[in-house]
């Protein structure tokens, strides 16, 4: 995405726009940077520390009652597209277009300009994130989730960001304004586009639109707190109906030290490759528990990064559920599995990766947003960085990471003995 083009305006909202005449659809996407796991900070001041869900209920009601109207219904009558997402550090509204662009980025933008929900509004609003909230706390992927937050960290409260009902019934509507004035700030947002139109049309357009606003600024910030490395509880157990006992080992990885940059361009693609080469199907440990009959299935290995940490997951249903995290373990103390050719081959899937990645307009904005809630960065990875990584380096940084702190999930029935 090397053609993208930044421009920051007198009120502090960020632009990227990456005009491209040769498709045929706009994609117009709002980011908020707040998201399900900001929940301590400054507001003029004062601090304010709340539970899950404020975020999630706050995309709800900016997208079904805002001041324009419904999202679904004005952009639906249009033959738009259009949806909203909370992530952990962000809150994305997107409309997908092949005409009226301008319609669609100025009702976008006046839709997210203002807090006109009243207090009845907000009791219909929290009814239906009830029932998705039920249908998370069934979910045994979603539960394994939450627990995994809840046992590695200990100085940080996100566990998910939807909340529990209980939380949300008791989010109150001034405490809620106040999150949208706090967040809903042009120097919190950013206005990603992409797609076939024509740039300074689209910027003189937007800040024509910001001119007619008026929109109060005031001072946040986010308060940072410490954590250590080690994990807040060794072991949990879930219990719920489910037809197989499910075993997780979740390890956290102390990456502080290194910058968002050298993670998000670097760094995840060496541990990328570390999971695929031990954890995956592809590895000789799923061959080695599959062949004992321990597990039941193909090994699950996933990484993610939050608050400066790795999160590795390694989970598989299982057949002697001891037995598997014992083998587990023995292979964080024996030594891993190297493999020079398999580096090479997996580096160029990753490059490969890079060239087909989906190229429609929304494909893009994808890339875009996920760089954005997961790193804070807006600048995309390019297949001339991937030249620059080596089997050498790979081997020298896995050697140096440490993989004493994990928490151990089990998952099982409630009629298990």
């Amino acid at each position: 995405m090397t053609n993208i083009i930044h421009e920051t305006l007198d009120n502090g909202l960020n632009i990227y726009l990456c005009p491209d005449d040769k498709k045929h659809t706009v994609v117009v996407d709002f980011i908020v940077k707040y998201g399900g796991a900001i929940s301590d900070f400054k507001s003029n001041g004062v601090e304010y520390h709340l539970n899950d869900g404020m975020a999630h209920l706050i995309e709800h009601t900016m997208y079904e009652k805002n001041a324009v109207g419904n999202n679904r219904e004005i952009y639906g009558n249009r033959y738009m597209k259009t949806n909203a997402v909370t992530r952990r550090f962000t809150t994305e509204y997107y409309v997908i277009t092949t005409s009226d662009v301008n319609y669609a980025l100025e009702n976008l933008i006046k839709s997210l300009a203002c807090f006109s929900a009243t207090k009845e509004d907000m009791a219909k609003i929290k009814e239906p994130i009830y029932r998705e909230i039920s249908m998370h706390n069934d979910n045994v992927g979603r539960r394994i989730g939450d627990t995994i937050y809840e046992n590695l960290f200990n100085n940080y409260s996100y566990r998910n960001g939807l909340g529990q009902e209980e939380d949300v019934k008791n989010f109150d509507y001034e405490t809620i304004k106040l999150c949208f004035e706090t967040f809903y700030q042009p120097q919190n947002e950013i206005l990603f586009m992409y797609g076939n139109f024509n740039q300074e049309e689209v910027l003189q357009k937007i800040k024509d639109i910001y001119e007619q606003l008026d929109i109060k600024k005031i001072p946040f910030e986010i308060i940072s707190k410490k954590e250590r490395k080690q994990v807040k509880n060794l072991t949990s157990d879930i219990v719920m109906p489910i037809s197989k006992e499910q075993v997780t080992l979740a390890y956290k990885i102390d990456l502080r030290k290194y910058t968002k940059e050298e993670y998000s361009h670097v760094l995840s693609y060496y541990i990328n490759l570390f999971r695929l080469m031990n954890f995956s199907w592809l590895s000789p440990l799923n061959k080695e528990l599959l062949e004992d009959k321990i597990i039941d299935g193909d090994l699950g290995c996933y990484n993610s990064y939050y608050q400066g940490f790795a999160i590795l997951e390694i989970c598989a249903y299982v057949n002697n559920g001891s037995e598997f995290i014992k083998r587990v373990q023995d292979l964080f103390k024996k030594g891993f599995n190297f493999d020079e050719d398999c580096f090479n081959l997996v580096l160029k899937q990753s490059k490969t990766n890079i060239i087909c990645m989906d190229r429609t307009s929304f494909g893009y904005s994808r890339v875009f947003v996920n760089n954005i809630d997961g790193y804070d960065l807006p600048e995309l990875i390019e297949i001339k960085e991937l030249d620059n990584l080596n089997y050498a380096d790979y081997k020298k940084f896995i050697a140096s990471l440490d993989f004493k702190n994990y928490t151990v999930i089990k998952v099982k029935d409630k009629d298990t003995k």
